[in-house]
């Protein structure tokens, strides 16, 4: 009777805060009721997840799981475009699973009513997980939508400047760059040529534009998207100022690579790896492949670079409960089992990926690897790349519209200033229609 009395003031509470905070907790937004319990399909939690976390420690965690609560796992692995693409399809006319993964897509799909209000929950569990105390800020705001809480990030990446310490130290640099004048100092003095033959780079970028061009864009302190107005603001001064130095380091400086147009990310890595470029930005998917590509290379990774200001972009998948499943408490307690430190820590010694509680950076295999502290260390400066902006309705404004100015500035096929106010007068007169 007391366990039943101090559940029943729990859920007292917690309706009169969601009140007093304007959210809705009906059933769906609660613990699942006794309806919903009788319904499960007790004998098997389906989800969905990338094929690229298919770990060894995940795979035991699974095991365990299935073992300790006599259930069948039926995860499916789908690519992240074909993932969202069948949730979409399928979360609101039924067939959806139970939990998946998810690609920053908690708030667009609150909006839509496709996942499950994870309050309840936390208000039971949340000291468990150390939430939201133990989790860095931004990766609790990107899965809160009006106030309430509808997923959790589980990997937590972000992209630091990998440099070759040999190259730099042979063009009389000491210490890897930290603002952009000693990073334009280093390119030029470690770019070297043989006629109209550049032997060594000193940078090579990625083609896709969020994972290469937001990193300047926002460490020159420009702002991509004011929700109050509904308008991008991408013909401020700092913008115009991150595509201009941008391309200059390609068409002005030529001391970075030409991009090359590509599905992959690769190609930046093996100029890196082969001693061609002498600075690229990576994350942490790329440490294993350049210490297996590069095993006599001498290499380093600092923290991201400042313009204005110190910035790198925010990446990571994370987890939440599809609204429609019979089996939200099963989803739950798997959630929170691959969100435990120790399970984090694990996946690190496996993988070097980055997460973003508190606990995994303090840990010892964080702190004593030198090229994983340093992404633990950045984690604070990662920007949510399209906050904001992908509650728009609008996502060609940042998928196809944005790739198509990033490549009229990085092939120079228009000057800066006419690429950049197209765009804004064309993602502006979208945002108003």
């Amino acid at each position: 009777m007391k366990d039943a009395h101090a559940s029943a003031l729990r859920r007292r509470d917690l309706l009169t805060r969601a009140a007093q905070l304007g959210v809705g907790l009906a059933v769906t937004g609660g613990l699942p009721s006794g309806i919903e319990r009788a319904r499960a399909q007790s004998g098997s939690l389906r989800f969905y997840m990338i094929p690229q976390h298919r770990f060894e420690t995940y795979q035991k965690l699974f095991a365990d799981f299935g073992k300790e609560k006599n259930v069948r796992l039926q995860p499916e692995v789908l690519e992240l475009d074909d993932m969202r693409a069948k949730l979409l399809a399928t979360a609101a006319a039924g067939g959806a699973p139970d939990m998946s993964w998810e690609n920053n897509w908690s708030q667009e799909f609150a909006m839509r009513g496709l996942v499950h209000p994870l309050t309840a929950f936390l208000e039971r569990d949340g000291r468990e997980l150390g939430y939201p105390d133990d989790w860095l800020p931004r990766a609790v705001e990107r899965h809160t939508y009006k106030g309430t809480v509808y997923g959790l990030q589980n990997f937590y990446t972000n992209m630091c400047l990998f440099y070759n310490k040999k190259l730099l130290a042979q063009a009389g640099i000491k210490e890897p760059p930290r603002t952009w004048d000693e990073f334009l100092e280093a390119a030029l003095k470690t770019t070297k040529r043989q006629g109209d033959r550049t032997e060594v780079w000193g940078f090579a970028s990625v083609y896709r534009f969020f994972n290469g061009f937001l990193n300047w864009y926002y460490q020159a302190g420009a702002e991509w998207y004011n929700p109050r107005t509904n308008r991008v603001v991408t013909d401020s001064a700092e913008s115009l100022a991150a595509f201009q130095f941008f391309h200059d380091l390609i068409w002005k400086h030529r001391v970075a690579a030409p991009l090359v147009v590509e599905p992959g990310i690769a190609q930046p890595r093996k100029l890196f790896t082969s001693e061609r470029a002498a600075m690229i930005l990576s994350g942490p998917w790329d440490l294993k492949p350049v210490q297996q590509e590069g095993p006599q290379l001498e290499w380093g990774v600092a923290l991201p670079l400042s313009g204005k200001r110190r910035a790198t972009i925010q990446a990571g998948t994370g987890l939440f409960i599809l609204k429609n499943s019979p089996n939200k408490e099963l989803g739950w307690e798997l959630i929170k089992r691959l969100l435990r430190t120790e399970t984090m820590v694990a996946v690190t010694r496996e993988t070097n990926f980055v997460f973003p509680r508190k606990s995994w950076a303090a840990s010892p295999d964080v702190q004593g690897s030198p090229v994983i502290k340093v992404f633990a260390e950045a984690a604070p400066s990662a920007v949510d790349w399209n906050a904001g902006i992908r509650l728009s309705g609008k996502p060609e404004l940042y998928t196809t519209m944005m790739q198509a100015l990033v490549d009229e500035v990085a092939f120079d096929k228009k000057p800066v200033k006419e690429a950049v106010q197209e765009y804004t007068e064309k993602a502006n007169k979208l945002l108003g229609g």
